[in-house]
């Protein structure tokens, strides 16, 4: 029993208005297996396998003094309740991920500062701007606190920053948690290049975006094959 035998429409072109699809594009019920059976709900055992395949970009960990501290966790292991957090914690990076990561901590009634190098204006660029309002009222909201500066070490007690004039503060904090961005690693996808005789990296492996970016690159890609 085949794919191709069963369900040969799969592998026959397609008209898509003045274009024409060599085949199909298809992607198999993968995680059906991992799902809850009757409601197809997420479970433990579905978020390990798509943490498993969504390997294309490793975050960023800029070498600040003290950032292998126990205190200092990722914003994936605070998302993911990996690892235990105090009632006082620094975020640092204010873009869209360690935004939302502050509003979750925030509302489960951590205190919440969140540090970027960047002026609040040109924090999550990339948002639609209703969604960017939202987000950043939310943050207001449940009591998250931004602020400008750069963070130069993490001790034990708390966070040592330098703020745009210069000045110097440290803030206590149990928690640290590190959320300044993803970058390309496509060394995880490279034994599977020789597999077939033709291979495209797409989605962050490629170029670190949203789903968006990712789903329209590979479109673009598939429509060319």
């Amino acid at each position: 029993m085949t794919v191709e035998k069963h369900y040969p429409h799969v592998f026959q072109p397609i008209e898509v208005g003045a274009l024409t699809l060599k085949n199909r594009l298809q992607f198999s019920p993968i995680v059906s297996g991992h799902a809850e059976a009757l409601t197809g709900a997420s479970t433990p055992d579905l978020v390990e396998f798509i943490g498993a395949q969504a390997v294309g970009a490793e975050l960023l960990c800029p070498p600040i003094e003290g950032v292998g501290l126990p205190k200092v966790i990722t914003v994936v292991e605070a998302d993911l309740g990996r690892k235990p957090i105090g009632e006082t914690v620094v975020v640092v990076g204010g873009g869209l991920s360690g935004s939302e990561c502050a509003v979750g901590l925030a509302m489960q009634g951590k205190q919440v500062t969140v540090v970027d190098i960047l002026p609040v204006e040109k924090l999550c660029w990339d948002l639609l701007d209703l969604a960017k309002l939202a987000l950043f009222n939310l943050m207001e909201d449940t009591g998250a606190v931004r602020m400008q500066g750069s963070v130069t070490a993490i001790t034990e007690t708390g966070v040592a920053i330098t703020l745009p004039d210069g000045g110097t503060v440290e803030l206590p904090t149990d928690t640290v948690v590190m959320a300044c961005g993803l970058r390309p690693d496509a060394s995880v996808v490279e034994p599977l290049l020789g597999v077939v005789s033709e291979s495209y990296l797409v989605g962050d492996c490629n170029n670190v975006g949203a789903i968006f970016h990712a789903n329209h690159n590979a479109f673009n890609v598939a429509v060319e094959v």
